[in-house]
């Protein structure tokens, strides 16, 4: 048992434990092998939280008392996260479903190529007798811009062919 206890104590990990709870945790396992403070100190530096280590090896504490008062420091110096407010990922979550579903509509109603040209205009437009101004215009899809791409894409095809 007495070497279950010597395991325990240089492999158990502070988790979520506060400070207080580990340090005691750890002065009751070393008892219990018959460890010194400096084997104790050792194995608390060992399994303290990566920040909370990062204040205690630093500072370089001497004592058993010292180590425990650096690292509660250490705990004090921790930031603490702020818990997710699960009311806002669910509101997020419907936000980006409208987002999906808009999107999905919006593709289903455009036509063949994305390659359109439109020219914006404040002013009535005189084919449309109730447009009024900055609403939304027919756009018509202009096919000579997508010959061009289509022929701009084909020269560089063959220049690289070439080389």
């Amino acid at each position: 048992m007495k070497y279950q206890h010597a395991n325990d104590l240089f492999n158990k990990k502070q988790g979520d434990m506060s400070v207080d709870d580990f340090c005691a945790k750890m002065q009751g396992l070393a008892n219990d092998v018959g460890a010194d403070d400096v084997m104790l100190c050792f194995a608390v530096i060992n399994g303290l939280n990566p920040e909370i280590c990062n204040h205690v090896t630093r500072v370089q504490p001497n004592t058993w008392t010292d180590l425990v008062q650096q690292a509660k420091v250490g705990e004090m110096c921790v930031p603490v996260a702020q818990p997710l407010d699960t009311t806002l990922a669910v509101k997020l979550e419907v936000i980006l479903d409208q987002l999906k579903q808009l999107t999905a509509e919006k593709a289903k109603s455009r036509s063949g190529s994305p390659v359109c040209t439109a020219r914006r205009s404040d002013r009535r437009d005189s084919s449309r007798p109730n447009s009024q101004p900055g609403s939304p215009r027919r756009v018509r899809f202009d096919p000579s811009i997508d010959q061009g791409m289509q022929d701009y894409r084909n020269s560089n095809n063959n220049a690289q062919g070439r080389n």
